[in-house]
């Protein structure tokens, strides 16, 4: 084998290393929303937003979204981060590299859903609940 086809080869590596994370990158775009709109949502990573709304989260990590409205129960969903079949392109083409790169940078992963929908149930009014018992 020449150097050239060893550089070739080598830039072929290099190339099509990190598969799954130059094809759908570190983080993914989830849909939030419940019925009716205008919730209180908390993601665990801290972040807060008011339904309907659209965030970007980390793929390499499980979230849990608080879904919060006054007279309404409040709920919570969890989206789990599992293995993308992305890496198994780098198991034919970008091999240890590439598995290494998809890994620490999170692109091997994928969430469990591209969104999280949510219906709240109207809480009773304690104070209706107190008067109905006596």
């Amino acid at each position: 084998m020449s150097q050239r086809d060893w550089l070739v080869g080598f830039v072929l590596l290099i190339v099509a290393s990190g598969c799954a994370t130059v094809i759908h990158g570190t983080t993914q775009t989830i849909g939030v929303a419940w019925s009716p709109t205008g919730a209180r949502v908390t993601i665990n990573n801290g972040q807060q937003v008011t339904t309907p709304a659209t965030v970007d989260l980390k793929r390499n990590q499980n979230h849990t979204f608080v879904f919060e409205k006054d007279g309404y129960c409040s709920d919570s969903f969890a989206l789990t981060s599992t293995t993308s079949g992305w890496v198994w392109g780098n198991v034919l083409l970008g091999g240890l590299v590439g598995g290494v790169v998809d890994f620490a940078s999170g692109g091997a992963r994928k969430l469990s859903q591209d969104s999280v929908h949510v219906s709240l149930k109207p809480c009773p009014d304690p104070q209706q609940a107190e008067e109905s018992s006596t």
